[in-house]
């Protein structure tokens, strides 16, 4: 480690050289200062490191161009100070100081430059951070406008992404490539609260949660609720983290998916979040198999809800000899014509018994071509449930609409009165991907 550092201050006339200088010396402002200063030693006090630092000040008006390269060349460190409220001091850091420091020292030195922005006003840092006259982040900041078209979805954009993969990897000081409890809340020690909802994020000492697993909670916030998602990352600093800062605002994080009409035009989804809705009878293993929430009205009878759906899972109990034609009934009433969907036959680690229906499940599942899985969470296999429906997610086609589609004010009516029906929804991030290399 050097026992001696000698910094130089470079730059325009009247852009605060001296007066920095003599401000670290004596740890206050001081509005009379000479022309020049004779080298400066910094009070050993003001450093972080046990190491003497002098610094050597320059001007235009008291020396020639020689006399500042000679000290340019002398230095350990060289600063370029200008004034934040002149532009043409800004410009030339450029245009002519720049140039002198690369003309006075050979390529290959390893002399470091900072540049220095004086003159700064508090208001101006201020509102460059978003914050109004009255010291809160202003709305626009914080949530500006999103224009999402109807049957679009917001996801997380390339620089939201990487973004956020770097906030993990920042946390997670011990390398481990997973976050503790007590790390994922100093992730929000800035935010008013952890922005997820309790029946998406289950807050326990014991859970850690891997990359994917946070990026999961992040996809599900931009989706479900877009403000929200702007908003933290504003608290976390969104604008100012990123290596180029070529972006300037919150919004930027997220893009639109392609339309789903138009996806349903080529055959093909692009998008890195499906939404998923699941039926079945009461007892048929939606909660068991699946952690799902909702009321079967609110749905059903919803045509938000109906237009975001991009896969249904129809669920029936293998145990029970109705629970078929409910599913069944629900394909027919609500699904057809709509969006595509899978039979999941829940409890498949119990005994089954045979349908009450005119056809049994594969049958009827090869007839009207949907695939039939099953799945069982005692055993650990809903994998393939959910491979399935994202494939069938993936897969969109041309003829398929939303769930209102194929409901009739009769189908409505009886679904509406049918109390052994639950239809359990709501969204899912189950499909996030993404790009390795941003990880």
């Amino acid at each position: 480690m050097r026992s001696h550092v000698d910094i130089v201050l470079i730059g325009d006339r009247d852009v605060g050289k001296t007066t920095l200088i003599t401000s670290a010396q004596t740890g206050k402002y001081e509005p009379n200062v000479p022309p020049l200063l004779e080298v400066i030693p910094l009070p050993p006090e003001t450093l972080r490191e046990p190491v003497a630092v002098s610094v050597t000040d320059t001007s235009l008006r008291c020396q020639e161009e020689g006399d500042i390269v000679e000290a340019v060349k002398a230095a350990d460190a060289i600063c370029i100070v200008f004034a934040a409220d002149d532009e043409e001091s800004m410009i030339r850091v450029s245009t002519y100081w720049m140039p002198l420091i690369t003309d006075a020292l050979p390529p290959d030195a390893p002399t470091p430059v900072l540049m220095i922005g004086n003159k700064v006003h508090m208001w101006t840092i201020l509102w460059a951070f978003g914050y109004d006259d009255d010291l809160s982040l202003n709305e626009e900041y914080m949530c500006p406008t999103l224009e999402l078209e109807k049957d679009s979805v917001p996801e997380i954009s390339p620089i939201g992404m990487e973004f956020l993969i770097r906030l993990f990897r920042q946390y997670d000081v011990d390398g481990s490539g997973l976050l503790s409890q007590e790390q994922l809340e100093r992730v929000f020690e800035v935010c008013p609260a952890v922005p997820w909802a309790d029946d998406v994020y289950p807050a326990s000492d014991e859970l850690e949660w891997t990359l994917e697993q946070f990026i999961s909670l992040w996809v599900y916030l931009c989706w479900s609720d877009p403000s929200a998602f702007m908003r933290t990352l504003a608290y976390l600093g969104f604008n100012f983290r990123t290596p180029t800062n070529t972006h300037g605002s919150v919004k930027d994080a997220i893009r639109p998916s392609r339309a789903r009409r138009e996806e349903r035009r080529v055959g093909k989804s692009t998008r890195t979040v499906h939404v998923l809705f699941i039926f079945g009878k009461q007892q048929a293993g939606k909660l068991r198999e699946f952690a799902v929430n909702g009321d079967d009205h609110e749905v059903i009878s919803s045509s938000y809800c109906a237009d975001k759906c991009d896969v249904a899972a129809l669920c029936f109990d293998v145990t029970d000899p109705s629970s078929f034609a409910h599913a069944a009934d629900l394909q027919a009433a609500v699904v057809r014509p709509g969006p595509r969907c899978v039979m999941l036959a829940c409890k498949a680690d119990e005994v089954a018994v045979e349908q009450q229906f005119p056809l049994q499940p594969p049958e009827y599942s090869r007839q009207h071509n949907i695939p039939l899985v099953q799945v069982s969470s005692q055993r650990g296999d809903t994998d393939d449930a959910f491979a399935a429906l994202v494939d069938q997610a993936s897969k969109p086609r041309e003829s398929d609409g939303g769930l209102g589609s194929g409901i009739s004010s009769r189908s409505l009516s009886w679904l509406r009165t049918a109390g052994a029906i639950a239809a359990a929804a709501v969204a899912a991030y189950f499909a996030f991907r993404y790009d390795p290399v941003h990880t």
